[in-house]
């Protein structure tokens, strides 16, 4: 029997069984939290100094975006602020 629906997309696909992917990639995490949490621990430690170069780059060409989304942020959270 073919599974298969001719002419569907992957998108379709997943829109049509939302609720059983779902399941799975719970299902997933929940059986595989430690190794999944040393995969990232093992990622994190190789390219540290990758990601901190990023960081720095984006922070140099985006200097002035972040900054005013600071001061934008800081202007409509003033009520925040005090507290």
């Amino acid at each position: 029997m073919n599974k298969n629906i001719a002419g569907r997309t992957l998108k379709e696909y997943h829109q049509d069984n939302y609720e059983k992917i779902n399941k799975y990639i719970k299902d997933y995490r929940i059986d595989n939290d430690g190794k999944i949490k040393e995969k990232n621990k093992d990622y994190y430690v190789e390219n540290v100094g990758k990601n901190k170069e990023y960081q720095k780059e984006y922070y140099i060409e985006n200097a002035d975006k972040m900054k005013s989304r600071v001061k934008e942020y800081t202007i409509n959270n003033v009520d925040i602020k005090k507290i």
